[in-house]
């Protein structure tokens, strides 16, 4: 599986009020231990972190060809052929493929782009 969330908090425990003992950033990817109500056991396939999740939507399978190079890359939304900030990010080594760009950004999800000058190929 692979985190399509900016952020997601890894939890001791299967409850809100656990500590949080890690995060996932985008692109991460992750495999399912099991699942229980609302959330999942998971270990992280980079570090090999196991903890809970809140069960959301993420992606089956993807191929990121970019990484983010910049501590953190604002995340943009074109209205109307203009670029307006939304004032989220995604962070230092978060993996994205590429849907479509232009001369100064990359779309990454639907309406969702970032900076090129955030990014680095990432050498396969």
């Amino acid at each position: 599986m692979i985190n399509i969330y900016p952020l997601t908090n890894i939890y001791e425990k299967p409850l809100n009020s656990s500590k949080i003992s890690s995060q996932m950033i985008y692109g991460e990817k992750f495999n399912i231990i099991k699942k229980r109500n609302n959330w999942l056991k998971i270990k992280t396939s980079y570090d090999n972190y196991t903890g809970y999740i809140k069960n959301k939507k993420f992606l089956v399978k993807s191929n990121p060809k970019f990484k983010i190079y910049s501590l953190k890359s604002e995340i943009f939304k074109e209205i109307n052929g203009k670029f307006r900030k939304t004032n989220k990010f995604l962070y230092f080594a978060s993996r994205i493929s590429k849907i479509d760009e232009n001369k100064e950004f990359l779309k990454f999800e639907k309406n969702k782009w970032v900076k090129k000058k955030d990014l680095k190929k990432i050498d396969i």
